[in-house]
């Protein structure tokens, strides 16, 4: 074989080369998504590449076939959910009807739209989860991995021991001092709720701890009794478990 059908070989390989990996790099060569790919509770780190509030903890979940559901700032989320390939279908979506402070009604109206125009979805190099629809509408995602806290697993931010309470739905781990109550959510989030100033105390006195999202009403005389409300939800009572 002479050297000019040698070079000639060369090329044609090569060129076979690039165009392999070309393909391999394409996104038809990637593996499909599935629900199988989308287990558990994903935190929403940007919304339309304008950020979220810091500690909204806006959350999607996919936690039943077909479905998500979550928390999107005010009020808890849920709708249908379907994956074809790297194509997404979201919705309807129904939602509760809280009201909250307008910095998280708007984060919360921004979230739900983009979420609903959601098309395409696909997982990027350092693993966040991105839904995409349209040029304007995208959602950055990342998975969760905190664990279920123990009672009193709370980074040493309370000198008190956590007791758990059943407040309706929910089941809480709360630690009260003085000037604050610390309260890990079923999800594993914490909040910090201030207690409010109040004049001085009487026999019929309540301690008022909030974020302005989450608000504790303690007893003053029994501090046991506590009662739980979200945004401008009646308060529910909340039952003490013992351990």
């Amino acid at each position: 074989m002479n050297l000019a059908v040698i070079r000639r070989n060369n090329r044609q390989v090569s060129w076979v080369a690039i165009a392999a990996l070309a393909f391999l790099a394409s996104p038809v060569a990637q593996a499909a998504l599935s629900l199988a790919d989308l287990k558990g509770t994903w935190l929403i780190e940007d919304i339309d590449r304008r950020g979220v509030i810091d500690n909204a903890h806006l959350t999607l979940d996919f936690t039943q076939p077909g479905r998500i559901s979550g928390f999107s700032g005010c009020n808890r989320y849920s709708g249908a959910f379907t994956v074809t390939g790297q194509k997404v279908k979201v919705g309807p979506l129904i939602s509760t009807r809280m009201m909250c402070t307008p910095a998280l009604m708007d984060l919360e109206d921004r979230l739900l739209k983009s979420l609903q125009q959601a098309k395409k979805l696909r997982f990027s190099t350092d693993e966040a989860l991105i839904l995409t629809g349209g040029k304007t509408h995208s959602l950055t995602l990342r998975q969760q991995t905190v664990a279920a806290p123990e009672a009193s697993d709370y980074r040493g931010i309370s000198p008190g021991p956590a007791e758990v309470f059943r407040c309706g739905e929910d089941t809480l781990h709360i630690a009260l001092e003085a000037g604050a109550a610390y309260v890990t959510l079923n999800d594993g989030s914490e909040r910090v709720l201030k207690r409010q100033s109040q004049g001085p105390q009487t026999a019929t006195d309540t301690i008022t701890y909030t974020d302005g999202r989450l608000t504790l009403f303690q007893d003053a005389n029994q501090p046991s009794l506590l009662r739980r409300a979200w945004g401008r939800m009646a308060a529910q009572e909340c039952q003490r478990i013992q351990p």
